[in-house]
């Protein structure tokens, strides 16, 4: 709750207006101009479908469908950090042939 506070005053401060929405507000997307998601997301919650909608209404979303989708797929991330030879704890891909 402190935090999401802080983001607000820090919009506040710089001019922009803020509200939090629930997922009742679905229907209301396309009164803002940006969402700033700041919940669990996955693909299979309510969050990816905002960010959807939101992206296909042209607003500025963070965080976009495209990066939930990417960062929900642990081995895609395993492989993206590797391959940019980012440090990460051992990682094992864990399929029928192992």
């Amino acid at each position: 709750d402190k935090a999401i506070q802080q983001f607000m005053e820090a919009g506040d401060a710089l001019g922009f207006y803020t509200e939090l929405i629930t997922k009742e507000d679905y229907r209301r997307l396309s009164e803002f101009d940006a969402l700033f998601i700041r919940e669990t997301t996955s693909v299979n919650h309510h969050t990816y479908r905002f960010a959807r909608r939101a992206q296909s209404d042209g607003l500025v979303v963070i965080d976009d469908p495209v990066s939930i989708l990417r960062c929900t797929n642990k081995v895609y991330l395993a492989e993206l950090l590797t391959k940019a030879k980012v440090a990460i704890p051992k990682t094992m891909i864990i399929h029928r042939q192992n």
